[in-house]
């Protein structure tokens, strides 16, 4: 009978020792994906630099994983990504270490936090770290979604002064409606600053989105809100 009650006490152990393990790797598993970016992952795994790649909310490169000609292999970083539409693979950054490294989702968590330094959660620095990376990458997010909607204001916008500058025909249209190159000018300007974000940093980023915002505020709002209401 005893040994029947260590047996199971045993058990009851490894059972316990096991669901602990798992309840680890899944939060490991979630720490690293809501974490490390895939852009990240990209370039210290695969030597490949995002930024250098066009396109603003997908951006397409050569797969990784095999031989092409083609940019085939489409990333999303607002979404931690990618598909391949040659070989067929997709997934989000533990896919891109599962198929690297040929190892299972878990062990691919594990690899991840210890090369970007998240493998010691349990001290305090760390945790703070992590919940900073956290927060930084979720205001960054929001942050990126605003810019966008600077832009699409601005490609509207120079959309309608087309539309003006299409109306001129004569020289009491110039008159009426000059001031629209200028517009026009300012607008062209104000777009290629917003695109931008590469080359240059954080703050510089942030200062570059204020001066769009309240340009766009003080000159193509106005004009907006008289269009709303039937200009003359």
């Amino acid at each position: 009978m005893a040994i029947s009650n260590y047996k199971a006490k045993e058990i009851n152990s490894k059972l316990t020792t096991a669901n602990n393990q798992r309840k680890q790797t899944l939060e490991k598993i979630e720490q690293v994906k809501q974490t490390i970016s895939i852009e990240q992952v990209l370039d210290y795994y695969f030597g490949i630099d995002l930024s250098a790649v066009k396109g603003r909310t997908s951006k397409h490169i050569p797969c990784p994983f095999h031989d092409e000609k083609t940019a085939s292999f489409s990333v999303t970083p607002s979404l931690n990504k990618f598909q391949c539409f040659g070989c067929g693979r997709k997934g989000d950054i533990l896919n891109l270490i599962i198929e690297l490294k040929r190892v299972s989702p878990g062990r691919a968590a594990y690899i991840i936090a210890k090369d970007f330094g998240l493998s010691d959660s349990s001290d305090p620095a760390v945790k703070r770290k992590i919940e900073k990376r956290i927060i930084d990458k979720a205001k960054m997010q929001k942050f990126k979604e605003r810019e966008k909607m600077a832009f699409n204001v601005l490609l509207g916008f120079r959309d309608i002064l087309d539309n003006f500058i299409e109306e001129i025909k004569t020289e009491g249209d110039l008159n009426r409606l000059g001031s629209v190159y200028h517009l026009k000018t300012d607008v062209n300007r104000l777009m290629d600053l917003s695109l931008e974000t590469k080359e240059i940093d954080n703050e510089e980023r942030i200062a570059n989105y204020i001066y769009i915002r309240n340009w766009i505020v003080k000159y193509a709002y106005p004009i907006l809100d008289r269009l709303s209401k039937g200009m003359n």
